[in-house]
């Protein structure tokens, strides 16, 4: 059963269940105190709540076990950047795939935190994260883990939309396979950030009207050759409007 606090807490939606993979990610996780502006999604049962829906592109495969959301294969994404691929290189254009729990923040303040896990191995490519996007889908701002090299593991990152771009990115220096990180997206009187394990990585103004808190979750390919997918762990999303 799931738990309900004062803030309202929500837990995620359906699609094809497989047991974990062997090698997947397992997140130590402290106790948040959630607050009556706060919402939290702590993936408590074995199932997605029907307030997280397919927003763009399809469902993954997953499994909701152990007060976690694991991501164990992505379908291929439309890349408008780049038609014969599959990935995100543009937040003007590139969606991805997204399941979205609807949350009008508009131009408001808000704080999004996540822990997220991976596994990537040195053939895979992994891009998994959580974030904010508008109402059709467009990312305002996303942090999770990327694998974007079938040379090296993956490691955490974060990336911010810049209308008509260049995009603002980071990559954690370090190369993990698995890996976990602690994500945290924030706006403040229009300027937003994102830290990655208590550091702050990334500033800059962030205009974009939001309606969703998204999971992301993007499958490689180059013209005929297409790459597998590692896996993404969600242990637990909050939101705050301050």
């Amino acid at each position: 059963m799931k738990r309900v606090w004062a803030c309202l807490l929500v837990a995620a939606c359906g699609a094809v269940h497989n047991n974990p993979p062997e090698d997947a990610p397992a997140i130590d996780v402290g106790t948040d105190t959630p607050t009556a502006n706060c919402m939290i999604d702590e993936f408590d049962g074995t199932a997605l709540d029907a307030r997280w829906s397919t927003l763009v592109g399809t469902l993954p495969t997953y499994n909701v076990d152990g007060s976690r959301l694991l991501v164990s294969d992505a379908p291929f994404a439309d890349t408008p950047s780049m038609p014969d691929r599959s990935w995100i290189y543009k937040l003007d254009t590139d969606k991805g795939n997204q399941i979205a729990w609807p949350y009008s923040i508009g131009g408001s303040d808000f704080v999004l935190t996540a822990d997220v896990g991976w596994s990537s191995t040195v053939a895979e490519y992994t891009l998994g994260a959580v974030g904010v996007s508008d109402a059709q889908g467009t990312i305002a701002a996303m942090a999770g883990a990327l694998d974007g090299n079938n040379t090296l593991t993956g490691n955490a990152f974060g990336m911010l939309h810049v209308v008509g771009g260049p995009d603002l990115k980071y990559e954690v220096p370090q190369k993990r396979d698995p890996g976990t990180a602690k994500v945290q997206i924030q706006r403040m009187g229009g300027m937003a950030s994102i830290s990655i394990d208590g550091a702050q990585q990334l500033t800059g103004t962030l205009p974009d009207l939001i309606s969703n808190v998204v999971i992301v979750y993007v499958r490689f390919k180059n013209g005929t050759t297409l790459s597998d997918f590692g896996s993404l762990e969600v242990r637990q999303i909050k939101i705050c409007l301050p």
